[in-house]
């Protein structure tokens, strides 16, 4: 569970140990996001120009979901680098690029964030247990393999098993 500070509590006023940053703003021990994805989607939104990874708690009523989304439009905004991969989690918090390793097995997907993103996401990463067929975690394989391709953003690891 995250440790929110509010913007008044002296420690959420704290420099990070570089001392040139502010510190950040959750518990720096927090654990990765956890769930368990039961379901998958890996689709292009061809009215939205956009490539989706969707792993979801359930297929019916989510109450977890992780998206990562790549344009199928290059862009050259480099401001929100628009021509990587962006993650949403749970429909509201957004953030492109941030991915330092992913890592697929055939049980579970494990994402760890640089600060940045683990920052916006409040979290340092996600350990995603997989409850999905064969081919759906084919599908999901090759579906990251997709997203990462020739990103300039992409994963320093990549390791899909």
């Amino acid at each position: 569970m995250l440790s929110r500070k509010s913007s008044t509590d002296p420690a959420a006023q704290r420099l990070s140990p570089d001392g040139n940053s502010p510190a950040r703003a959750f518990d720096a021990a927090c654990m990765p996001d956890r769930f368990t994805s039961r379901a998958l989607a890996v689709e292009e939104l061809i009215n939205v120009d956009t490539f989706l990874i969707a792993l979801a708690d359930s297929a019916d009523q989510p109450t977890r979901l992780l998206e990562l989304q790549k344009s199928l439009v290059a862009d050259e905004d480099e401001e929100h680098d628009f021509d990587s991969y962006c993650l949403v989690v749970d429909g509201a918090a957004t953030h492109y690029g941030g991915v330092l390793v992913c890592h697929l097995t055939a049980q579970t997907l494990q994402l760890q964030l640089d600060e940045q993103a683990a920052d916006v996401l409040e979290t340092d990463g996600f350990e995603i247990a997989l409850d999905l067929s064969m081919v759906e975690w084919a599908v999901l394989r090759a579906g990251l393999m997709r997203l990462f391709e020739g990103g300039r953003l992409a994963p320093a690891t990549l390791v899909l098993e």
